[in-house]
């Protein structure tokens, strides 16, 4: 869906304002990035809930790598000095 959004969004772009206007590309663009951050956490969040299957030391040891992961995705690049 996320994906969907990012195509309209560059057809809209492109097309110049034959169809749309500068602010509803704007809208349609950020809507699918968004779609896209929000997909990705719960594909990553399945990854736990599968481990789960296979006992709880490998639930633990998939869902500590996923807080660490995250982590690294959101803040890895700040500096903290």
């Amino acid at each position: 869906m996320g994906v969907g959004c990012l195509i309209d969004a560059n057809l809209l772009i492109n097309s110049s304002d034959e169809f749309s206007s500068q602010v509803y590309a704007e809208m349609i663009m950020e809507r699918g990035f968004m779609l896209g951050v929000v997909g990705n956490r719960m594909l990553w969040m399945a990854f736990p809930l599968l481990a789960w299957m296979l006992g709880p030391v490998s639930f633990m040891v998939s869902s500590v790598a996923l807080v660490w992961g995250l982590y690294q995705l959101d803040f890895g690049g700040n500096c903290h000095h």
